[in-house]
């Protein structure tokens, strides 16, 4: 009796073992059939795109005037008359440097003789000589001379009748050779070849045959 008991109790624990195998089997195998059922029924998400970025049109920032500074408004920038006169406005006759050449020019000083400059210094040994502008008209050019020949304490001896420079006959010629005689003689002391604008200075020696205009 207790022999068929033992092996009753041994037949249902082995009855048992099988069936806890096989309910671990069932659990097992049913698990992943259920997560795939759950995954299936998850909806899919589904990401819209980005939108892109609208082109904004650039700014542009407004012109405007330039305010006053500090309330003031600015005057244009022109510059101050100046209370001098520059003294390349005054009307200054060119100078005679060469065979044909003007008039000095320079501030008045009482007398025919004035009316021009002082020699300028003379450069590399250059002569000058002074004679009549062939341009002014002869009572001129004969006032001019007379005060040379007189006042001026020119030698004129040499444009008198029969003298070395009295040919050509002419009132240039003469005042030349006694616009030179006054310059020559008082250059040194500031004699000035002007004559009121009616001489000029040379670089050519105007001597000719036998008429010789001296330097000083």
């Amino acid at each position: 009796m207790k022999k068929m008991l033992f092996m009753l109790a041994a037949m249902l624990l082995l009855c048992s073992s099988v069936l806890g195998k096989e309910s671990a089997d069932i659990v097992t195998k049913s698990t992943p059939r259920k997560l795939s059922w759950v995954d299936n029924l998850w909806p899919s998400v589904i990401t819209p795109p980005l939108p892109s970025p609208e082109l904004q049109p650039p700014v542009m920032a407004p012109v405007s005037s330039p305010s006053p500074h500090n309330g003031f408004n600015l005057p244009p920038c022109n510059p101050y008359p100046s209370p001098y006169p520059h003294p390349y406005h005054a009307a200054v006759p060119p100078v005679a440097i060469g065979n044909v050449g003007g008039p000095m020019a320079g501030a008045p000083v009482g007398g025919h003789g004035g009316g021009g400059m002082a020699a300028p210094p003379v450069v590399g040994g250059e002569a000058m000589w002074c004679v009549a502008k062939p341009s002014v008209p002869s009572e001129k050019l004969q006032e001019a001379m007379d005060y040379a020949c007189g006042a001026g304490g020119a030698d004129c001896a040499a444009i008198k009748p029969n003298g070395s420079c009295y040919v050509p006959d002419s009132v240039v010629a003469h005042a030349s050779y006694a616009f030179n005689s006054y310059w020559q003689k008082t250059k040194k002391i500031g004699g000035m070849c002007g004559f009121q604008g009616t001489a000029m200075l040379i670089t050519s020696d105007p001597s000719y045959l036998h008429c010789h205009f001296t330097l000083g």
